[in-house]
């Protein structure tokens, strides 16, 4: 996600603050739409509060990178891992939770809400929510069935498409931000900036779908073994593969 302000002691980029427009009263419709008109998850509400935990946990953990000056996070497989597990409301809630509640610690001082400026609230959670009805359109259109049901078993090709898909979107939307906002080389923050973390991205999509697969069949405890996916990948971004060695 974005952090930090923009060029202080300078007019905001109008077009920065259309785009931010258009993203919150689009997001702001969608929310109210599917709150309104799509069935919560027949599931116990335990599953639902599950996961908006781990997106919690996901967003809290996310890593601050000086070069580019941007936060790396896992949140983005846990809202696709919550969304073919407890359908699309359940995993409008998880996003919801992620980006208003997530205690993040941060080079001495803790950020939350309520000190994060409200123009990055508004970007991380409504390009999640848009992103989120995006994929929710392809996976169904590619033969995924509705989970909201509960104890549904993600159809894998639309799954392994889709969880891969949404960390994309979501890089585009952060550069078109960036780009809009700060003036940066749109090419170069995807391909300098965050090529380095999209293997660890994918793999961790992966992960999202094995993690709804076994929530299909073991309920809320597969939830937990997420946990273990979200540790590796801070480390892992933390220290990139080529450092390993």
């Amino acid at each position: 996600m974005p952090i930090g302000p923009y060029k202080r002691g300078t007019p905001y980029p109008l077009s920065a603050l259309v785009f931010l427009l258009a993203l919150g009263s689009g997001a702001s419709g969608t929310l109210l739409l599917v709150f309104s008109t799509r069935p919560w998850p027949s599931a116990s509400a335990l599953s639902v509060l599950a996961w908006c935990v781990v997106a919690v946990i996901g967003e809290s953990s996310a890593v601050h990178l000086p070069r580019g000056n941007i936060h790396v996070s896992s949140t983005e497989a846990v809202i696709v891992a919550a969304y073919l597990s407890v359908g699309l409301a359940g995993a409008m809630a998880a996003v919801l939770c992620a980006t208003l509640l997530y205690v993040s610690h941060d080079e001495g001082s803790i950020e939350f809400v309520i000190n994060t400026h409200p123009r990055l609230t508004l970007f991380n959670c409504s390009h999640f929510v848009l992103i989120l009805l995006a994929v929710h359109f392809v996976y169904r259109f590619m033969g995924g069935q509705d989970t909201t049901a509960g104890a549904v078993q993600p159809a894998l090709v639309p799954a392994v498409i889709s969880a891969p898909l949404f960390f994309f979107l979501s890089c585009i939307l952060n550069a078109w931000f960036y780009m809009l906002e700060e003036g940066r080389s749109f090419k170069r923050y995807l391909a300098d900036d965050l090529a380095r973390y999209m293997p660890t991205a994918f793999m961790v999509s992966l992960a999202a779908v094995l993690v709804a697969v076994a929530y299909s069949r073991a309920g809320i405890t597969a939830i937990a073994l997420f946990a273990l996916p979200l540790m590796l990948t801070r480390l892992s971004i933390l220290a990139p593969p080529e450092e390993w060695l």
